[in-house]
């Protein structure tokens, strides 16, 4: 289930197995409830992958991760697939806001056809041709291989077979947001992993943040770094006058 929102009963704060949990893993229990509910934990793409976006939006390192993994296991919140346990229970289908404008919609037709019987449907092999076919285009998914053209194709084909799932998982994403996935848009968001190195972090932030675009990682240290060799550098010049007599 994809959705903007899922249910926490209020008994969240005094359950005798949550509050077992530090303050902080229970921090980490809520964010792997959100990644369920955003579809993040149920994305078919690789288990190295998974565990990347995992950690990312944990805020951990794999090895804590793991650590938190155990914790979370052992209090049988969790499987070892990350799933949530008794997600089902707390989770209606009726939560979904697609699902009840699916039904809202069939219901309204069934009126509408109760309404008018005289109504000639000579057309309805025609009709439901066409609504098979915008079916098909809607559930399409977007990918490389589909969108653009040539050149990014081989640039697509020079990457990692992980990277290559990765990338084609942001694109689902796009497609989720609504956004324009042009053979343009695809090329530039292939230069910019290029131009990094193919950083897959840049990619995983991506998809974690739900952004519209690749963003470079920014290199927080430069500015510290540039401090503290100005620093050195002033250390070593007195230093050296000290040394000749000349203060």
């Amino acid at each position: 289930m994809s959705n903007p929102w899922f249910r926490l009963h209020h008994e969240f704060y005094k359950d005798p197995v949550i509050q077992c949990l530090s303050s902080e893993n229970q921090r980490h229990y809520i964010v792997i409830l959100c990644m369920k509910c955003d579809g993040t934990l149920d994305r078919e793409i690789s288990l190295s992958n998974r565990n990347r976006i995992i950690c990312r939006g944990l805020g951990l390192d794999q090895e804590k991760a793991e650590v938190v993994k155990k914790i979370l296991l052992g209090l049988k919140l969790i499987d070892k697939k990350w799933q949530p346990m008794g997600w089902d229970k707390r989770q209606y289908k009726s939560d979904n806001s697609t699902e009840r404008s699916r039904k809202s919609r069939k219901n309204k037709e069934i009126k509408s056809v109760a309404a008018t019987p005289n109504i000639s449907c000579s057309n309805a092999p025609e009709a439901e041709a066409e609504a098979e076919a915008e079916a098909e285009a809607d559930n399409k998914k977007e990918t490389v291989e589909n969108t653009c053209d040539e050149s990014s194709i081989l640039k697509f084909n020079n990457l990692t077979d992980d990277d290559k799932v990765l990338f084609n998982d942001y694109l689902a994403l796009r497609k989720s947001l609504k956004l324009k996935t042009t053979p343009r848009i695809i090329n530039r968001l292939l230069n910019t992993y290029e131009k990094n190195d193919h950083d897959p972090e840049i990619i995983e932030r991506a998809i974690t943040g739900n952004w519209k675009d690749f963003y470079p990682i920014k290199e927080f240290g430069n500015e510290t770094t540039k401090a503290n060799n100005k620093q050195t550098a002033v250390g070593e010049a007195q230093a050296y006058l000290e040394s000749v007599g000349a203060v």
